[in-house]
């Protein structure tokens, strides 16, 4: 006759509904674990998105002032250019009316007693380092004599007569320290002249670039 010990199966039966039993009980902690994890790492990488976005929006915040603030700094700039334009325009117009009444104020300094060449900045510090290219403050005036005196375009055509080429230096010296006159220039070497009686003279003719002031 054979005999089953009962007891023994019914132990080892609920041994292992135990150990299945724990096992998903394991199962679950670690899965809810996971779970957890990836619930932290998606709410930080949310937190980081957010705070991306933040930054890009403060970022393009930025640009957007930094773009007004440069179209106000062109918009200055091209006002202050209309406003130089116009100054120049004004300048030019009233050196346009006054600058040939002024001009030929020089002109008749230079061929005064005792006076000279208004002189510039530039013509002053020249005749300091260099005195040999000053005028000559003695040199007598009616040793040469204008026959015509013409401007266009700021060009002007000088002819005259003078006594000695020495005289035609002189005054052609003074056209050029002349702040009124520039790029002094003889169209042609001076030419003798002479009639029975009188005395020769040389007959010359100047161009030069007419600077108003």
């Amino acid at each position: 006759m054979i005999r089953l010990n009962l007891l023994q199966v019914r132990v080892a039966r609920e041994r292992k509904k135990a150990s299945a039993a724990l096992q998903l009980i394991v199962l679950l902690v670690a899965l809810v674990a996971e779970v957890g994890v990836l619930v932290f790492l998606t709410l930080r990488l949310s937190d980081q998105v957010q705070a991306k976005d933040e930054e890009i929006q403060s970022l393009r915040g930025t640009l957007e002032v930094k773009r007004s603030q440069t179209a106000d700094f062109e918009a200055k700039r091209a006002e202050l250019e209309q406003i130089s334009n116009k100054k120049n325009v004004i300048e030019s117009l009233r050196a346009a009316r006054t600058g040939p009444k002024n001009m030929l104020a020089e002109v008749m300094r230079m061929l005064s007693k005792g006076r000279g060449p208004t002189l510039d900045e530039t013509a002053q510090a020249l005749v300091r380092q260099r005195p040999d290219q000053s005028f000559h403050r003695e040199w007598d005036y009616r040793r040469l004599w204008l026959r015509s005196f013409t401007e266009e375009d700021r060009q002007a055509t000088i002819v005259g007569s003078a006594l000695d080429v020495q005289d035609i230096s002189e005054f052609q010296r003074r056209l050029n320290l002349s702040q009124y006159f520039d790029d002094v220039r003889w169209v042609s070497s001076p030419e003798a002249q002479s009639t029975e009686g009188e005395e020769s003279r040389y007959d010359f003719t100047l161009k030069a670039r007419v600077v108003y002031q």
